[in-house]
């Protein structure tokens, strides 16, 4: 299977990050394709070195040959920002700017981009 993805649209929605993207079979036959969605840590706010970019949600979207679906991955930002703190014993998501990727894998090299921000970093417990 073809395939095209276009249109990012990143949002903060209450307790959740958004990622909406629109997602073409471009091929003769239908297909499926799992949608991956990226997150990179602040360049310049960061307390610990943090891997590139690290996994925080997919979904998974079955396309006829030539048609358009909408997908959106939702995940709380507090997943999508957090690390655990060994000193704190707790995760916590730093304030920051936040790199958003959205591919179809990890090796990617045509990732959509785009940015949400956390004006003020946050301490938290459990999962």
């Amino acid at each position: 299977m073809c395939l095209s993805i276009s249109d990012l649209v990143v949002k903060l929605d209450g307790e959740n990050l958004i990622a909406t993207v629109n997602v073409k079979n471009t091929g003769s036959v239908d297909g499926q394709e799992v949608v991956q969605l990226y997150v990179t840590p602040p360049t310049t706010t960061t307390a610990v070195e943090r891997p590139v970019k690290e996994l925080k949600g997919f979904k998974k979207v079955a396309l006829a040959a030539g048609e358009t679906k909408s997908v959106s991955v939702e995940v709380p930002y507090k997943y999508a920002a957090s690390y655990f703190d060994c000193d704190a014993y707790q995760w916590n998501a730093e304030a920051g700017e936040y790199g958003v990727l959205v591919g179809n894998s990890s090796a990617s090299e045509k990732f959509l981009s785009g940015l949400f921000k956390l004006e003020k970093g946050e301490l938290w417990s459990g999962l």
